[in-house]
């Protein structure tokens, strides 16, 4: 039997909550990971998406580059950094996000079944996307191509260890799929297991 392909620097996939079956290519050479997924949406009291993770606990901060791929009809479709407290679609979590309006937020559950709530950042179509977490606070900050990072915003949400993180994609259509490309892809912190 062969290993199953790498997902670089995460442990496995998992299509979270009712969506088409999606799927993560990782490219070493490049350092991109290639994510397609479905999902009628991450939003109100529950979620369906696709989700490359591991699992960590402590402080982090978590850095891509984030481009979702072809025109895409839907403007809510959204790519980003997912932190969740489980792989239930009604988890609390919290995730740095670019839609395909190019709208850039923090969105978050913070109680199990929560309302999901939103901060927006003031750039559109960042190239670079972080997610930072200190104790319960979480801040989103963005960058443009050759521009420093911009802070948007930050919440608290309790997540207890270990918490799972991740890129995750959602199409915002549950008969379709959206693919994105991540690239310098960094997880600093940790500890990352």
């Amino acid at each position: 039997s062969s290993a199953p392909p790498s997902l670089g620097q995460f442990d496995a996939q998992t299509d979270v909550g009712k969506t088409l079956p999606g799927s993560t290519v990782f490219i070493p050479a490049r350092g991109l990971y290639v994510i397609s997924g479905g999902g009628e949406n991450m939003w109100g009291g529950t979620d369906a998406f696709h989700y490359v993770w591991r699992r960590a606990s402590g402080d982090f901060v978590l850095t891509a580059n984030v481009q979702l791929v072809g025109i895409g009809e839907i403007p809510h479709r959204k790519a980003g950094w997912v932190v969740r407290q489980s792989l239930d679609p009604d988890s609390p979590y919290v995730s740095a996000v670019v839609h395909g309006s190019g709208v850039t937020s923090l969105q978050f559950r913070e109680t199990k079944r929560g309302a999901t709530k939103e901060i927006t950042s003031s750039l559109v179509r960042p190239l670079a996307v972080r997610l930072e977490r200190r104790g319960d606070t979480f801040t989103l900050s963005a960058a443009m191509e050759g521009k420093p990072f911009e802070t948007a915003g930050s919440i608290k949400v309790e997540l207890r260890a270990p918490v799972y993180l991740g890129l995750g994609v959602c199409s915002h259509d549950a008969q379709s799929l959206e693919t994105a490309v991540f690239s310098s892809v960094n997880l600093e912190g940790g500890p990352f297991y």
